[in-house]
């Protein structure tokens, strides 16, 4: 998850879920 708030751009589940 932590890659996900570096790559701000939602580009799957992962970023929904960690935010």
């Amino acid at each position: 998850m932590l890659l996900n708030l570096i790559s701000f751009p939602p580009s799957g589940l992962d970023s929904t879920v960690t935010f």
